[in-house]
């Protein structure tokens, strides 16, 4: 078998509610973001068990994060981010299951890119000299 170089994930929901990946405890109605979910560690566990099967002097694959990996849209922002950072600490602090990660930003991690394109549009109007005054008519 060749070595995996890939691994592409999509559509994940970090935070939402309703997303095996998110803890909520045991007959609780809301997200605890300090703690991963089950489901969460049995994920990277078996992402750990295909990667181990790599040839021994392989790089680690790539991480492709393709879009709607935070649920920004319906859930707190801090939620999905603390949510997101326990698969983190699951692939790169225990694993290191990863050589580098490119995000892509799907519709639910508006909230990423809109703050993104807000902060290079006002560094933009921070480069553009003031017009001179003007005198009257």
């Amino acid at each position: 078998m060749p070595d995996i170089q890939y691994i592409c994930l999509s559509d994940l929901h970090f935070g939402a509610e309703n997303s095996l990946l998110t803890h909520v405890p045991r007959g609780g109605i809301s997200v605890d973001p300090y703690k991963p979910s089950p489901c969460l560690e049995a994920f990277v566990e078996c992402l750990a068990e295909l990667v181990t099967r790599n040839s021994s002097n392989a790089r680690r694959p790539e991480l492709i994060l393709n879009g709607d990996i935070l649920e920004l849209a319906l859930s707190e922002d801090n939620q999905a981010a603390m949510t997101f950072e326990r698969f983190l600490e699951l692939a790169f602090e225990k694993h290191q299951l990863f050589s580098a990660v490119r995000f892509l930003p799907g519709n639910h991690d508006h909230h990423l890119w809109e703050t993104a394109r807000e902060r290079q549009y006002a560094a933009h109007v921070a480069t553009v000299p003031p017009d001179p005054p003007r005198g009257p008519p």
